[in-house]
């Protein structure tokens, strides 16, 4: 008797995270539009972000901190390790403009790098 409850509790417990697995997906499958795919989500995400980032470009002031935006923009470049100071005098320049407009405007999945020389 025993032996069937623990077996009992076993397949509840297997069943509850299935469960949990299942409601998750549904979760994350809501939070993409209609007929629109893990990927075609991100890459929306991305643009979104440095559109953001763009914006900031043309108004940002001497000093102020990067945005939430920028400092994704810098990761998506590969420039993540870059000290906030170093972002802050990149951010100020027109060459950082230019690279983020070029990348709003690339496919998916050919992320450009910036090379300051």
């Amino acid at each position: 008797m025993a032996m069937q409850r623990a077996d009992q509790e076993l397949m509840k417990d297997e069943v509850l995270k299935l469960q949990l697995r299942e409601a998750k997906a549904r979760r994350r499958a809501k939070k993409r539009q209609p007929g629109r795919t893990k990927e075609q989500t991100a890459v929306r995400h991305k643009h979104s972000f440095l559109a953001a980032t763009y914006v900031d470009a043309g108004d940002h002031k001497d000093g102020e901190r990067t945005t939430f935006a920028t400092d994704r923009a810098f990761e998506h470049m590969g420039l993540r390790s870059m000290s906030d100071g170093a972002r802050r005098v990149i951010r100020g320049m027109p060459r950082w403009a230019e690279v983020l407009r070029s990348e709003i405007k690339t496919p998916a999945g050919h992320p450009l790098r910036l090379h300051v020389g």
